[in-house]
C-alpha cells in the first residue's frame, strides 16, 4: 500500500530544534539513537533467515525490461536465490532460464539452469563467497529496510563525518507515527560522489524500518534523483516483513532505471539445510 507523506507536526518527545544542544546540524538526538540502534539489530535478525517468494522486475530508460520469479533462502551467512526469467525485452536473457546463486563460506556457486533443466556452473573469482553474496544482494537487496543499500546501516550512514543532519521531525501519516530526517551528504547511498540532498522516513510502528527516501544531486536536466518506497506486512510476532520495494533513478525528468520487488510469501523459519546442498540443484 502506498501512502502520501503529509502532516509533519512536531511532537515534543523527539523534536529537534536545529542548533540546540540535543540536535545540531552535525548530529542526531541521543534518545533517537538509543532507540534506533537496537531496532536496527532487530531488523538485522529478522532479515537474516527465512524463505521468500515473489517477483523481480527491472525497467530501463532505453526501453529494456526483464522480469523474474524468485525464491530466496536465508540462513545467517548462507543464502541462495533461484531467479527464473519470465519475460524480457532487449536484455538478451533466456526466458525460462534460471539464475542460481548460492553464497556459503567455502562452498559458493553461480549457476544457470536452462529451460530444459540442464545446469551449468559459471566462473567465479577468487572471492567466490563475496561474488555470490553481491550477486544475490543486487537481485534482491533484502537488507534495504535497515541499510538503504549502503555498506553499513542507515544509522552508520547518518553518523558519518560527511553527513549533516538538517531536520528531524516526528509526525503522523494516515494516523501512524513516522520519523522524517533531512540531511546532506558528500557521498550518496550507492557510493557516488555528490553533494547530495536527501530525506528519509522511518516507521516506529514497523520496527523503525525504512519507508521512503529521496536523494538528489546536480541541477536542471542533469539532476540525478534516487528515490524509493517500501511497504511491509506484520508477522504474528509483530515483525515488519518486506512486501514491496520500488527503487528508481532519474536524470532530470527522464527515467534511467526502476527496480521493483514484490514478495508474495515470507516464511520466517530457517530453511532446511537441504536447500544449500548439492542435491538441491
Amino acid at each position: 500500500m502506498h501512502r502520501r507523506w503529509f502532516g509533519w507536526l512536531l511532537l515534543s518527545a523527539l523534536t529537534i530544534i536545529v542548533g540546540s544542544e540535543r540536535a545540531s546540524a552535525q548530529g542526531l538526538p541521543a534518545d533517537f539513537v538509543a532507540v534506533y540502534q537496537p531496532a536496527i539489530e532487530g531488523l538485522r535478525k529478522i532479515y537474516s533467515q527465512g524463505t521468500l517468494k515473489g517477483t523481480l522486475s527491472d525497467e530501463y530508460g532505453d526501453g529494456r525490461t526483464i522480469s523474474r520469479r524468485f525464491t530466496l533462502w536465508l540462513a545467517g551467512r548462507t543464502s541462495r536465490i533461484d531467479a527464473k526469467v519470465t519475460g524480457q525485452k532487449g536484455m538478451g536473457a533466456a526466458v525460462g532460464g534460471t539464475d542460481i546463486y548460492m553464497a556459503m563460506p567455502g562452498a559458493s556457486m553461480l549457476a544457470f539452469r536452462d529451460g530444459k533443466g540442464a545446469l551449468a556452473n559459471r566462473p567465479m573469482d577468487e572471492d567466490s563467497y563475496g561474488q555470490a553474496r553481491n550477486s544475490i544482494g543486487e537481485l534482491c537487496p533484502i537488507s534495504f529496510p535497515y541499510t538503504m543499500g549502503t555498506q553499513g546501516t542507515i544509522l552508520n550512514m547518518l553518523q558519518r563525518s560527511d553527513v549533516k543532519i538538517k531536520g528531524f521531525k516526528l509526525g503522523k501519516v494516515d494516523g501512524e507515527p513516522m520519523i522524517k530526517i533531512d540531511y546532506e551528504a558528500l557521498v550518496g547511498p550507492d557510493g557516488r560522489q555528490g553533494p547530495w540532498t536527501c530525506s528519509l522516513r522511518l516507521s516506529p510502528n514497523e520496527g523503525y524500518a525504512l519507508r521512503q527516501y529521496t536523494c538528489t544531486a546536480g541541477h536542471g536536466s542533469q539532476q540525478i534523483t534516487l528515490s524509493g518506497s517500501l511497504s511491509y506486512t506484520m508477522s504474528i510476532h509483530d515483525e515488519p516483513l518486506l512486501a514491496e520495494l520500488v527503487r528508481s533513478e532519474r536524470r532530470g525528468s527522464q527515467l534511467v532505471e526502476r527496480h521493483t520487488i514484490n514478495i508474495s510469501d515470507y516464511q520466517t523459519q530457517a530453511p532446511l539445510n537441504f536447500q544449500f546442498s548439492a542435491d538441491a540443484f
